[in-house]
């Protein structure tokens, strides 16, 4: 069973334990630990991570207040897995610096009973910019052997005491031994938050006396400035607390999950007081109101909108003289989309105030979005930004008013009782549509009057209605066209794949209409609609192929659903661990209509089938009619309503994916008529 609301906090004097501390050390590599072949307790696993260890100090360097994370792995290397541990990649921020890395792979050599140390050079260290001031070191390691162990060590250096970097127990390899030890001044005091499976924690804590104090000055962005002070009035302790976890068995992702990064064993860091500010302890942030307030005068963020506001002259370029409130509303969010590209990185601050934003014509996601809400408010409308977190970064829990919990920003407007989201930094994503990587979770509303959660429930589906019409000649090709018409979240993802062909837009309905036919022959091609985002787009093909077909002299054996059906069951675990989410609700529907020639008549036709899912979470039917004798049209047709099954309800999803996947393997049998 997972867990994600299980916290604890640090508090003074916790522990009566003294004495200095010992920093974190790899044991050495000896000949025996490379002779390693497997581990019983992990028999399939390619490598597995031998010690992670992790340590946090504070320390007073040139009058400042610095954080030392220091960190040490041990890799062994058990199968030949390529190019996977050829890169290893190590995120930090602007506000960080890496300093002190090295790199190491040991070897046994087979011949000599010898083990070989080689020193990863410089050269094999790189930086690579990600956008928003995140980076990423790459550790480029010579492919290592089998049997092999890399080991390296890097320090990062920062003074952002209130966003600690949280530690990452389990990995999609086994880890024998997680360590992470933090050394913390008694005047901060930090909640800790862990979350992922239920694995065991062995957490030890300890104290000693500093001869170091700190004080709190004037406020920097988010947190106070520190400046050391002299310990003239009394003992001061440091906190130490280790966190261990040991056999951590590797993450397997399952198909059609949420991000792993809700689920991974880790352990993350909200800074809640500091002693010194203000009178006695200073609270930072204890409630999602706290936060509401900080980042309503935020300079980067709701201090934008007080002011930065009149936009009347940029408003009044972007509309006409319709008097109708909601179209002109939609011709701001239609202007502001098509003027300010996206540049491709989320946030939920701005970089540039707004007014430069606009200038450059491009942004971030937050800038883009509280530009747009800023000109909606200077409009008259009731507009607020929305703190959310996309899929890929991670579900957001309200237990804990954690700013790091989100990474983009959305518009919310009250308009006439109907709450509109908006979101102009994404392409093919309509006023009042929000984006699938969005979709599912609650989103936080900064506000004057109150702070408000937000369920960010889809109101359209991934609608696909699919028209096949063909007719099949005595040699078994089969001459017609399919017409695809996508609505929703299947429009905007056809939307997406025709803007990556630009103008080749044949390379389209090769790639994705006909990629899993085998000799099929594209006819003429068109697209509707492409461009009238909020709309259904078409595409249409005609295609001559003999694929999907299997002639013997006397019958012709076809798959009726062609290239657009499911042959097989996505949910082939026998168990599932995390909930299936499908994100947004699926309507999925194909008729094919089929016409044979003279001499040929239907001799298998597969029965109609109704399935539904518990409390009308889904259903699946799939009907023929023969017409004539000569004509035969079938029909499939899926919806899906809900858009999370947890674990227990995984056996019904199973076998209703079942039914669909035995029903569209089904062959349609066609008998060669007899000559006499």
């Amino acid at each position: 069973m997972r867990y994600i609301g299980l916290c604890f906090l640090w508090l003074m004097g916790i522990s009566t334990l003294w004495g200095q501390p010992a920093p974190l050390a790899l044991p050495k590599v000896s000949r025996a630990l490379l002779a390693e072949k497997s581990y019983p307790d992990f028999p399939e696993a390619e490598a597995i991570i031998l010690q992670d260890y992790g340590e946090l100090d504070y320390a007073v360097m040139g009058g400042k207040l610095k954080l030392y994370y220091r960190y040490l792995r041990q890799i062994k290397i058990l199968e030949n897995s390529g190019e996977r541990w050829t890169e290893i990649r190590i995120p930090y921020s602007e506000d960080e610096k890496i300093v002190d890395m090295t790199a190491l792979t040991y070897t046994l050599t087979e011949e000599e009973d010898k083990v070989v140390k080689v020193k990863i050079d410089k050269d094999g260290i790189s930086d690579r910019a990600l956008g928003e001031g995140q980076y990423e070191r790459i550790l480029r390691i010579p492919q290592p052997l089998p049997g092999s162990i890399i080991e390296y060590r890097y320090m990062i250096q920062t003074e952002d005491y209130g966003r600690l970097r949280p530690w990452q127990f389990q990995h999609d390899i086994p880890v024998l031994h997680s360590q992470y030890m933090t050394r913390i001044p008694s005047e901060f005091t930090y909640m800790v938050i862990l979350q992922g499976e239920n694995h065991p924690l062995s957490r030890q804590t300890k104290s000693y006396p500093q001869q170091q104090r700190y004080r709190f000055v004037d406020k920097i962005d988010d947190y106070p400035r520190v400046y050391p002070r002299g310990n003239s009035d009394g003992i001061n302790f440091m906190d130490e607390e280790s966190y261990i976890m040991t056999n951590v068995p590797p993450f397997k992702a399952e198909p059609l999950m949420s991000s792993p990064n809700n689920y991974l064993a880790k352990i993350r860091f909200q800074l809640k007081e500091v002693e010194g500010l203000g009178n006695g302890k200073g609270k930072i942030v204890q409630t999602w109101k706290d936060l509401n307030d900080r980042m309503l005068v935020h300079p980067q963020f709701g201090r934008q909108l007080s002011k930065y506001t009149n936009w009347e002259n940029e408003v009044a370029a972007m509309l006409t003289s319709n008097p109708v409130e909601r179209l002109r509303m939609e011709a701001i969010f239609a202007k502001v989309h098509e003027r300010i590209r996206w540049n491709g990185t989320y946030g939920i601050f701005v970089k540039n105030d707004l007014p430069e934003v606009y200038e450059q014509k491009t942004g971030n996601s937050a800038e883009i979005n509280l530009l747009l809400t800023a000109m909606l408010q200077s409009e008259g409308f009731k507009a607020s930004p929305v703190l959310v977190s996309t899929r890929e970064h991670g579900e957001v829990s309200e237990l804990f008013p954690m700013l790091e919990q989100f990474n983009h920003v959305i518009v919310q407007v009250d308009f006439k009782g109907e709450r509109i989201f908006m979101d102009a930094s994404q392409d093919f994503v309509p006023m009042g549509m929000l984006p699938f990587n969005v979709v599912g979770g609650q989103g936080f509303r900064i506000g004057d009057k109150r702070a408000l959660w937000l369920p960010l429930r889809a109101r359209h589906a991934k609608y696909r209605r699919t028209y096949a019409r063909f007719i099949m000649d005595e040699e078994g090709r089969l001459n017609g066209k399919i017409r695809h018409l996508d609505k929703g979240y299947s429009a905007a993802r056809t939307r997406s794949l025709l803007a990556g062909y630009d103008q080749q837009v044949e390379g389209f309905f090769k790639d994705e209409m006909i990629a899993e036919f085998g000799d099929a022959e594209l006819g003429v091609f068109s697209v509707t609609d492409q461009y009238l985002v909020g709309e259904p787009v078409a595409t249409r093909a005609e295609i001559n192929t003999s694929d999907f077909v299997t002639m013997t002299d006397e019958m012709v054996l076809l798959s009726p659903l062609l290239s657009e059906g499911y042959e097989l069951n996505p949910f082939g675990l026998g168990e599932r661990k995390y909930p299936v989410d499908f994100g947004v609700p699926i309507m999925e529907q194909f008729l094919l209509v089929l016409t044979i020639p003279d001499g040929f008549q239907f001799e298998v036709v597969p029965e109609d089938i109704r399935v539904v899912l518990p409390r009308d979470a889904g259903s699946f039917s799939y009907q023929t009619m023969v017409i004539q004798g000569k004509h035969i049209q079938i029909l499939s047709k899926i919806e899906i309503n809900k858009t999370v099954f947890q674990p227990e309800e995984y056996d019904a999803i199973r076998s209703f994916f079942d039914h669909i996947a035995a029903k569209h393997a089904e062959k349609l049998i066609i008998r060669k008529a007899d000559k006499g």
